[in-house]
């Protein structure tokens, strides 16, 4: 990733530390792929103001948010699964004929400083969509394979309560 977009992305790194332990549970969640059971609902508080955009850093195609003690969380590779071998080619001739293509980054997309898309050289994609500065749901689209949805729900402290997947 090139020096420009870590700068950018070191720009949009302000958070509300109330809705950062929620975004790092989402995204363990998210590397983990579990369903977590729904937690026992307390009264609904107070609606806060929004807050900044949590401090983050990538480091390749990891990502990690900083915890509210001012500690980092841990790395979650967002990176999908390698796809299946594709087709032989015929062969041109030049001086790579026979060499692999080399691995490709994947390239995020952002609206208003949240990720909303990342697109794969394989083709494939994860597009995320977020409700009150929460992940609310993440579908992971692959060639010739079926999209996985997963669903989060919150408690009303924010805290991640469940995961629910879906095959679409």
């Amino acid at each position: 990733m090139s020096t420009a977009v870590e700068l950018m992305m070191a720009r949009r790194a302000r958070v509300a530390r109330a809705g950062l332990e929620a975004q790092r549970q989402a995204q363990a969640a998210i590397r983990e792929a579990v369903v977590v059971p729904i937690a026992e609902k307390g009264l609904k508080g107070e609606k806060g103001d929004k807050g900044d955009k949590p401090a983050h850093q990538w480091i390749g195609t990891g990502l990690r948010f900083e915890n509210p003690n001012g500690e980092w969380g841990d790395l979650v590779d967002l990176k999908g699964a390698k796809g299946a071998r594709g087709d032989r080619g015929q062969g041109g001739g030049g001086a790579s004929a026979g060499s692999a293509t080399p691995p490709m980054s994947p390239t995020f997309t952002y609206v208003d400083g949240m990720l909303t898309g990342v697109l794969y050289a394989d083709g494939s994609t994860k597009a995320l969509t977020w409700a009150s500065g929460r992940l609310s749901r993440l579908d992971f689209a692959r060639p010739s394979a079926r999209t996985v949805r997963k669903e989060f729900s919150y408690n009303g402290d924010g805290t991640l309560a469940a995961v629910a997947q879906t095959t679409l």
